[in-house]
């Protein structure tokens, strides 16, 4: 369906590196703001105690770069004793979302700045330098003695982040990547053989039953997330009234719980694999026990779950087995099995060719989950820096391949028992008036 013809909005006249520039100044404001503004009224009711101005500025730029994806060099020193040193990198994803999010809307408005799609990497490279220029000068101002941050790392970072945002906002603006970058990709395939289109949807809608099942799995782990919280708030409001952190910091405390609580979504699914995560070094949370020791006073932390033995805990391991029935019914509704249709002109045996081809498509979609969901949980735990809490999260590589082996599995269940669910949906053709 074509989109309707829009009416181009009044600009500033500048070139369009010029306003790419002005873009990315935005964008940089936005989340700074969001920062800033807390942190400035935290200071000027106490919170902070004897911290100068300056110092609180400082702690704004660091928070801003961290949010970032950008690695922090703690040393802090108490009480004069050796500095305890370490590395923070944490990701929150509620709050890389928000700077994204700005991006997004940016490569939007530059791209509808473009008189044509060719011109589009005028704006992307003044917004990128524009990026890189703010985080070195960012990162050279905000460097201390108890946090340092590299150069190269605050300056290409953040600029990383935002050229993703950027790309992709354009890309919902043109429509398609092909009329973004102006490839014609449509002749391309077809010039191709008929096998071979077939194998690449094949394997594409094998992709896309991967996402749907990663997808089906957080949303499942969500919920017992929210349950989970729903059961523990006493301990979780306990935890705030030990704090005494008064309004302003109670709702900052809220805040960076809320920030992490996306993060803590994803170690939820690790632990439904069965390979946990951990909360400091030499600890695990899993369905099979627990292994904590004193944890930082986060009220968040207060609902892991303990006590729990695999004996009681072993349904746990089939929710991942559940999300992978819904993947697997979504590939039989998308009729892209085209492995299917091969095995069957081949094996004379419509039972052995459905099996043979059902192990196959569970094979490719365990592979496919495994390798769709090792970036979220890689991305979801990290470091915080300080003593065992250098490790935080989950086993990457160890929770990715147990959530394909499980949705590859239910994938295959889903895919055979769909046809049962399907059978009311199908309408055959109209019979022939002279029958």
């Amino acid at each position: 369906m074509n989109r309707p013809a829009r009416t181009p909005r009044a600009t500033l006249p500048m070139p369009l590196w010029l306003q790419g520039g002005v873009e990315a100044l935005f964008v940089v404001l936005f989340p700074m703001v969001l920062i800033v503004v807390p942190l400035s009224a935290m200071w000027w009711l106490g919170a902070f105690r004897d911290m100068p101005l300056e110092a609180v500025g400082a702690l704004a730029g660091q928070m801003w770069l961290g949010t970032h994806g950008v690695p922090l060099e703690l040393s802090i020193a108490v009480d004069g004793a050796d500095p305890i040193t370490g590395t923070w990198w944490f990701l929150g994803w509620a709050g890389v979302l928000i700077p994204l999010l700005f991006g997004y809307r940016a490569g939007r408005r530059l791209l509808r700045a473009c008189t044509t799609a060719s011109q589009f990497w005028q704006p992307l490279v003044g917004a990128v330098l524009t990026w890189m220029l703010v985080g070195l000068a960012l990162t050279s101002l905000v460097s201390t003695s108890e946090v340092m941050i590299h150069l190269v790392a605050g300056a290409l970072i953040p600029a990383a982040w935002m050229t993703v945002a950027l790309l992709v906002g354009a890309r919902r603006e043109a429509g398609s990547w092909t009329a973004l970058f102006g490839q014609d990709t449509t002749g391309w395939i077809a010039r191709t053989s008929q096998v071979s289109r077939w194998t690449g949807s094949y394997l594409w809608s094998v992709v896309r039953c991967a996402v749907v099942g990663v997808f089906a799995v957080y949303a499942l782990a969500s919920v017992l997330l929210t349950v989970q919280l729903m059961l523990q708030w006493a301990s979780i409001t306990d935890v705030y009234q030990r704090l005494g952190s008064g309004v302003i910091g109670g709702a900052s405390l809220t805040v960076i719980q809320l920030g992490m609580l996306p993060n803590v979504g994803m170690w939820t699914v690790a632990y439904l694999t069965g390979a946990g995560f951990t909360v400091g070094a030499g600890s695990l949370v899993a369905p099979g026990g627990t292994t904590v020791g004193a944890q930082p006073a986060i009220p968040l932390l207060s609902a892991i779950p303990t006590g729990q033995s695999l004996e009681s805990a072993w349904w746990l391991l089939l929710v991942p087995v559940a999300a992978g029935i819904v993947a697997g019914w979504w590939l039989f509704r998308e009729g892209e099995n085209h492995l299917e249709d091969w095995f069957r002109s081949r094996i004379t045996q419509p039972l052995v060719a459905l099996g043979v081809s059902t192990v196959v498509l569970g094979l490719l979609v365990g592979v496919a989950v495994a390798v769709v969901s090792f970036v979220p949980l890689l991305l979801s735990g990290g470091s915080w820096g300080i003593g065992k809490f250098t490790e935080v999260g989950p086993v990457a590589w160890v929770a990715a391949l147990l959530l394909g082996a499980q949705l590859a599995v239910g994938s295959m269940i889903g895919y055979l028992v769909a046809p049962w669910g399907e059978r009311d949906r199908y309408v055959g053709p109209e019979p022939d008036d002279e029958d």
